[in-house]
């Protein structure tokens, strides 16, 4: 697939995601929908599969206590806080 309609797709997804999480997200797609289907898709279909995958990553994220994300270099904090804190700024507080 050419990565131009890739990122047609995250334009019209109107979805800023981490470098992670758009690695997480393409990586998840691209291995569990066939090869074929994925090339038939146009950007506008493919957006709405990022979309949906998005709300799931959010929703699970929304559960979790944190996760420290290595690639962002950050620590994702669930629960009632649902915020993404960089380490430098994390370090700063403590």
């Amino acid at each position: 697939m050419r990565r131009r309609k890739i990122d047609r797709a995250w334009h019209i997804s109107k979805i800023n995601p981490t470098p992670s999480q758009q690695d997480h997200i393409e990586k998840a797609i691209f291995t569990h929908v066939d090869h074929d289907v994925l090339e038939s898709m146009t950007a506008k279909q493919i957006a709405q599969l990022f979309i949906i995958h998005n709300i799931s990553w959010h929703d699970a994220k929304a559960h979790a206590g944190a996760e420290y994300l290595k690639g962002d270099d950050c620590v994702w904090i669930g629960r009632d806080v649902q915020k993404l804190i960089s380490v430098s700024a994390l370090k700063e507080i403590a």
